[in-house]
């Protein structure tokens, strides 16, 4: 009876650990996710520009208000524990983390910026859109999903 009950326990543990390890990267993932909504629901109420950033030292994404050098942190959302950012972009150039900084404004607007983030059930990329501030998170790596836009044209007059 003993020997059943252990051989259980042994081949059900790593199962449960492994679900409890994809249920908390998820849960990091929508924390992190959710910051662009939240910088501009800031930006919007307080009247001002929120910026969004990465800080290397504590492994958390920030948000701030105020001008940079005098910026107030409003929030800090760390990455998950087996979770790490691989690459940066902002307004459609790659960025350097130091330097990387989405700026959501009061009219509900933002800067466009995206970040990549590995973790051990793959590569997934958040990216800002400038017209509304809104993220969204799409499978795979920074460069394998671009940002899709297109110039405004000029109405172009068909048939007569």
């Amino acid at each position: 009876m003993i020997v059943v009950l252990v051989l259980i326990v042994s081949v059900l543990t790593p199962r449960i650990l492994a679900m409890q390890r994809g249920t908390n990267a998820r849960a990091a993932r929508a924390n992190i996710v959710r910051l662009g909504s939240e910088a501009r629901a800031l930006a919007i109420d307080r009247g001002e520009t929120v910026a969004l950033r990465f800080d290397g030292e504590s492994s958390a994404f920030v948000l701030q208000a105020g001008e940079e050098n005098e910026a107030t942190q409003l929030r800090s959302v760390p990455l998950g524990q087996d979770e790490s950012v691989t690459a940066f972009e902002a307004d459609g150039q790659p960025s350097e983390e130091a330097d990387w900084r989405i700026e959501f404004y009061a009219d509900g607007s933002a800067s466009s910026g995206a970040w990549e983030i590995e973790e051990p059930g793959g590569t997934y990329t958040v990216r800002v859109f400038p017209a509304d501030g809104h993220a969204e998170v799409t499978q795979g790596a920074l460069a394998e999903n671009p940002m899709t836009s297109w110039e405004a044209g000029s109405l172009e007059q068909r048939g007569t």
